[in-house]
């Protein structure tokens, strides 16, 4: 499985199941990332900037958790947080409360290969400080054929920002 940190048009074939299985309605593919609830941390790779990104799949952050990484976000419920490694007082919400259902949506990864995968994406997130939009964040899970590729979260990772605010 691969992790990539984006946004993606709507689709609409697929349907939730359950708290953390989607459907593909239009060739049946499902995907259940049950298995995958937890708490994660990236540091991203790229050089010139100082973040790290911590989240959780299907779920809000736990709290325990949240409050080891930094106390800048204690008392916040979100399924991800941005923070400046540099200064850990600087944590932004990437989402709103996985709680409700308006604040994520699931999409096929590759809608011309809906068996390649799913994308999680988190939305209504604090505000940005230069656009006034709220935050984003895509979690994509990728099929992989080959046992022979990486199968778990990396720990260091490039993370995208193709819009201001917005992470892949």
């Amino acid at each position: 499985m691969w992790l990539k940190l984006s946004i993606l048009s709507s689709i609409s074939s697929v349907c939730v199941l359950g708290n953390c299985e989607v459907f593909d309605t239009k060739v049946g593919a499902s995907y259940d990332l049950s298995e995958l609830h937890g708490d994660y941390r990236i540091v991203d790779s790229d050089p010139t900037v100082a973040y790290e990104y911590i989240f959780s799949v299907c779920r809000d952050i736990d709290a325990t958790y949240l409050e080891s990484q930094t106390s800048a976000c204690v008392g916040d419920t979100a399924p991800g947080y941005q923070i400046d490694s540099d200064d850990s007082s600087k944590c932004h919400a990437l989402g709103g409360t996985y709680e409700s259902p308006l604040n994520y949506n699931w999409k096929l990864h590759d809608e011309n290969d809906p068996a390649g995968g799913v994308v999680l994406q988190y939305l209504n997130g604090d505000s940005c400080y230069t656009t006034g939009s709220k935050r984003k964040l895509d979690l994509h899970f990728i099929c992989r054929d080959s046992a022979g590729k990486a199968s778990n979260f990396p720990d260091t990772e490039f993370v995208e920002e193709p819009n201001t605010c917005e992470y892949e």
